[in-house]
């Protein structure tokens, strides 16, 4: 999940850009470590550009689990802020999820970049 601020996610054309940017990076990394597909070259930019320098650590760490077109389930994180109420982690009611989810600037990504 990307969470925007309200005054960035007011400029509609760069938080679409900051998106499609994104969109495109988590493919790269999708392909890269869960397709095999030009792995070594993707480690050799994240090794040259993050303090992780070691290629075996990123070679055979476990590629997180990110949509390909930026969906989340939202029904999911209701049930997970409702169980974090039930066990005294919430202070105050649970925040109403859908007052924050904002699926326009993936959808318009995805739009530009097609689906996959």
């Amino acid at each position: 999940i990307v969470f925007y601020s309200p005054q960035f996610a007011a400029n509609k054309d760069a938080a679409t850009k900051f998106m499609i940017g994104y969109l495109q990076g988590v493919r790269d990394y999708h392909d890269a470590f869960v397709e095999h597909k030009d792995q070594d070259a993707a480690i050799g930019i994240l090794t040259q550009n993050l303090s992780l320098k070691d290629p075996n650590i990123w070679k055979n760490s476990k590629p997180g689990n990110i949509d390909l077109n930026g969906k989340f389930n939202v029904a999911s994180i209701k049930k997970q802020a409702a169980f974090y109420k039930q066990e005294g982690l919430v202070d105050g009611p649970i925040p109403d999820v859908d007052k924050y989810v904002d699926t326009s600037f993936t959808e318009a990504a995805v739009k530009v970049i097609g689906t996959r």
